[in-house]
């Protein structure tokens, strides 16, 4: 190979990476565009989601069924459970 072939084979070398990268740049700015619009609206949709009677002017009944979470209910004596004996009553386990 010759001097001017290297020289002609590396020129159209770079043509052709230059051409790719261009594409490349080219398909990153329209992702980034993308990006930037679906962040936007996913921004947009949580706040919807969000939203309810407290915090928009919906009415209380556009809430949906969502359950408010339950008070914590207090122990009776029926609930609690008593063991008799003290701790020699226990069965321990030896593990030789």
């Amino acid at each position: 190979m010759g001097t001017d072939q290297v020289i002609s084979t590396l020129v159209e070398q770079i043509d052709i990476l230059s051409n790719r990268l261009a594409q490349v740049e080219k398909e990153s700015k329209e992702l980034k565009t993308e990006n930037a619009n679906l962040k936007s609206e996913n921004a947009e949709l949580e706040a919807r989601l969000n939203s309810n009677s407290r915090n928009c002017s919906r009415p209380p009944s556009g809430d949906g069924y969502k359950k408010k979470p339950a008070l914590p209910k207090k122990a009776n004596k029926e609930d609690r459970k008593v063991t008799k004996g003290g701790p020699c009553n226990r069965l321990s386990i030896r593990i030789k």
